[in-house]
């Protein structure tokens, strides 16, 4: 039989692919962990060394209900992110922390339940303002900017980018010719970020969750697979609609 549809190869691939990695009950768990991890950290693409993180904070202000500290971070050289952390006034530190990040929406400050462009309202009303609501649960909330979202956007004009209404088309095909994915690239950041955490006293670092929609949910995903540090995630949109 001719076969010409692609999802017809990937269908028959995936079926016939051996399953070297399988758990079962006659594999130590951890050693099995390890080995995931290394094989899944291949596939998604290393990150060579540990640059500075060169923390500096912005800004911090008060509200009724949070502290908000505004950071920067370097993940690696010429990648910088931008960042929230939203402490509780209420309750006692040290905070479990939840990590929050956007799918495809204009940036972080959906998280943060802030309006700055068009769409912006509607997104936010359908529960993507993940930070507020961790914070009434008596979570402190980190809020990064993801690689080609927001603040960390392609910012070539127009005229030069082929595909304007797909942020990440440009970041993902150069991250293939360097040998990396974009995927690889944002929980590469998402450690970076619980890195940095370390500078904030009133965090309970043995209690780190991740949470996201869409990409979102994708990158808490594999970021929760890849980094131990994490230990409670809630991927939405990813695993299943």
């Amino acid at each position: 039989m001719v076969s010409f549809a692609p999802e017809q190869q990937r269908a028959r691939q995936i079926e016939q692919a051996p399953r070297t990695l399988a758990f079962s009950e006659q594999v130590d768990f951890a050693t099995w962990q390890r080995l995931v991890a290394a094989q899944l950290q291949s596939m998604v693409g290393v990150i060579p060394g540990h640059d500075p993180l060169n923390l500096h904070i912005e800004y911090t202000h008060d509200t009724p209900t949070y502290r908000e500290t505004r950071f920067i971070f370097t993940a690696e050289a010429d990648a910088d992110v931008p960042a929230h952390l939203l402490i509780p006034t209420h309750g006692q530190p040290p905070y479990p922390v939840m990590i929050c990040l956007q799918g495809h929406t204009s940036g972080m400050h959906i998280s943060l339940g802030r309006a700055r462009y068009p769409g912006d309202e509607a997104s936010i009303a359908e529960d993507r303002d993940y930070a507020l609501q961790a914070v009434r649960q008596g979570y402190a909330a980190l809020v990064i900017e993801q690689r080609a979202f927001g603040e960390r956007r392609d910012r070539r004009p127009d005229s030069v980018r082929h595909v304007v209404d797909r942020p990440c088309h440009f970041t993902t095909l150069t991250a293939l010719l360097l040998g990396r994915t974009l995927l690889g690239e944002r929980v590469f950041d998402v450690s970076r970020a619980i890195d940095a955490l370390a500078a904030f006293p009133d965090l309970d670092l043995q209690r780190i969750g991740c949470v996201g929609d869409s990409t979102g949910g994708t990158i808490a995903y594999f970021a929760a697979a890849l980094d131990a540090r994490i230990t409670v995630t809630m991927p939405a949109a990813y695993v299943c609609a």
